[in-house]
């Protein structure tokens, strides 16, 4: 099972978005399980007109889960410009 959420940049000229990579099913984030931190750059711009997607699945082993997020930001970071 796999769901995408869409996040926002919050700050004028924010450089990066921190996400962290959690297994477990507590609604509670301190009750799981931290697997991974990733740091997404992403070009300086007025807050809100920068956004990433992530998309979480379920149902796979820790491994899997921080290779496939991985993927996805390399792919994402490939398709950014350097500035």
């Amino acid at each position: 099972m796999s769901r995408t959420a869409t996040y926002h940049t919050i700050m004028d000229y924010q450089t990066s978005i921190d996400l962290g990579i959690y297994q477990g099913e507590n609604r509670l984030v301190e009750n799981n399980l931290l697997i991974d931190r990733l740091e997404i750059r992403i070009p300086p711009n007025l807050a809100g007109h920068e956004s990433i997607d992530v998309t979480f699945t379920y149902d796979i082993s820790e491994e899997e889960a921080r290779e496939q997020m991985k993927a996805i930001i390399k792919k994402f970071q490939n398709a950014m410009f350097d500035y």
